[in-house]
């Protein structure tokens, strides 16, 4: 963590140290956790400072993340990799009921399939399932198609 802080005071504009000291900062976090406890049991100025990192990262990378043709790999990389992070906490948060931010488990759930679609247009095939596996929209159909095929098949049994 001492080397990524030394490289960020030293050079500024580097968006892979923000992306790896985020990675460090979420590894340190998980590290010191007991079985029963989250990411998002720790304190809050860690959890932000993690956020804060990854979005330095993403934002120190390319201006506008809708620019997908005029990003080199280099920065690819550094964008689906930065997304694909931010989306899993996300989704953690999501799933382990956290509201984190204020935002309620379904915007955390939205907020992570948008990041996971953000990585996936970056290049992350992993990313791409994800981002359907999670789509809010996506869940919302299945459920309506699921429970039309059981009304269906309730009214055929009689």
């Amino acid at each position: 963590m001492k080397q990524e802080n030394e490289i960020i005071t030293k050079y500024p504009e580097y968006p892979s140290a923000y992306l790896n000291r985020a990675m460090l900062r979420r590894m340190k976090l998980e590290s010191t956790l007991s079985k029963d406890e989250s990411i998002f049991s720790s304190s809050e100025p860690e959890i932000d400072a993690l956020f804060m990192d990854i979005s330095r990262a993403i934002s120190k990378t390319v201006s506008s993340p809708s620019a997908t043709s005029s990003v080199s790999p280099y920065q690819a990389r550094i964008l689906r990799t930065a997304y694909s992070h931010r989306a899993y906490l996300y989704l953690k948060a999501a799933e382990l009921g956290v509201e984190w931010r204020g935002k309620s488990k379904s915007e955390l759930e939205e907020s992570a399939s948008a990041d996971f679609a953000l990585a996936a247009k970056f290049g992350d095939e992993v990313a791409r399932e994800m981002s359907v596996r999670t789509n809010p929209y996506a869940k919302m159909c299945g459920a309506i198609v699921k429970n039309a095929l059981a009304e269906e098949r309730r009214d055929m049994l009689g």
